[in-house]
């Protein structure tokens, strides 16, 4: 239940008030799609929580208008939705700015949420990372298993990493890592870079032998290794802070 408060002049901003049963203490939140959000635990009364907010005035002035601001207007920094080409997956992606001390991602099925102490958008990329990491390990993990299926080839363990140049690498003991970035390519190149990681567990060089096995198992190997040259202009902005 929340109710919808609109105070005059310019203190305080336009704000609502929800209850929730889960919450213990009061807390403020601000979102660009709510404004300013105050959640009740469901004892506390009304004029507690007005009470709270003028004692937290400093707090909301100091980031109500420029956060507002920022989120609506800087898509590079904030950006409204991920989509993950790899395994045809999008969501929302909004933001609340709260006194919480407790920066979190809560998941739904179209739609995330970063709640927490928002400086910039730099704060919010552990979160993404684990989201990302989890998407990778639940959706190309059984990808990564089929192509062994298909080939033969073997893997002895498998890392998720967010390397700035490389897609993959493999050692000599077939231990993979492959860069969970590659959600954010089309699918038949995450095939592909996983084929090439494969490949480098029975030659680890790129000589003649290491492609003529790509080539057993991908004809169209070389127009495929031209398409990640250029990939990561296709990139979202964003990506770079991962």
């Amino acid at each position: 239940m929340s109710k919808k408060l609109q105070a005059q002049g310019t203190w305080p901003p336009p704000y609502i008030i929800r209850r929730s049963v889960k919450a213990k203490n009061i807390l403020l939140n601000i979102a660009p799609a709510k404004g300013l959000e105050i959640v009740l635990p469901s004892r506390v009364s009304i004029a507690q929580a007005k009470a709270f907010l003028e004692s937290k005035r400093e707090w909301v002035e100091k980031h109500y208008q420029g956060s507002i601001i920022e989120m609506v207007t800087e898509p590079a920094k904030y950006p409204k939705e991920i989509h993950l080409p790899a395994i045809n997956k999008h969501w929302g992606l909004r933001y609340e700015l709260s006194n919480s001390n407790m920066l979190k991602l809560i998941e739904a099925p179209s739609q995330l949420a970063i709640v927490g102490k928002l400086a910039d958008f730099r704060a919010c990329v552990p979160q993404l990372k684990f989201f990302l990491k989890k998407m990778a390990h639940c959706y190309l993990v059984p990808k990564l298993d089929d192509i062994c299926k298909e080939t033969g080839l073997k893997y002895r363990s498998l890392s998720w990493r967010f390397q700035k140049t490389l897609w993959g690498s493999c050692t000599i003991r077939a231990e993979l890592s492959l860069n969970a970035k590659m959600l954010f390519l089309k699918s038949h190149l995450v095939e592909h870079i996983m084929l090439h990681e494969l490949c480098h567990s029975k030659h680890m060089d790129h000589s003649k032998r290491f492609w003529q096995l790509v080539a057993t198992y991908s004809k169209n190997y070389l127009t495929y290794e031209e398409e990640l040259k250029e990939i990561n202009k296709l990139l979202p902005e964003w990506c770079i802070l991962l």
